[in-house]
């Protein structure tokens, strides 16, 4: 338990999302426009996490299934440009766990 004091206060961007406005912070109402999808098709949401947005997918052309992640803007740098895992490549957990 926290004692009387002042509240506690971020050293940096403590104000970054006054300072923006409310479409930097507000993922709810995120719009992903989707741009050329190739051979791959969105079949359901399954996650999101701070910084992305994570959908089951497939290949149209063979069925595969996949997962599609896609990175909300977080810097000039990196774009909203999808990351598709195959369940062949994707990495598995130990079950020596």
């Amino acid at each position: 338990m926290r004692g009387a004091g002042p509240p506690s206060v971020a050293r940096v961007y403590a104000d970054v999302n006054v300072r923006n406005p409310v479409e930097y912070s507000d993922y709810e109402a995120l719009s992903i426009a989707w741009g050329e999808q190739d051979d791959y098709e969105v079949v359901r949401k399954v996650g999101r996490g701070k910084y992305s947005e994570v959908f089951e997918g497939r290949t149209v052309s063979q069925g595969a299934k996949c997962i599609i992640k896609v990175r909300r803007h977080l810097t000039e740098s990196i774009t909203n440009s999808p990351l598709i895992t195959h369940p062949a490549s994707a990495p598995r957990r130990s079950s020596s766990r």
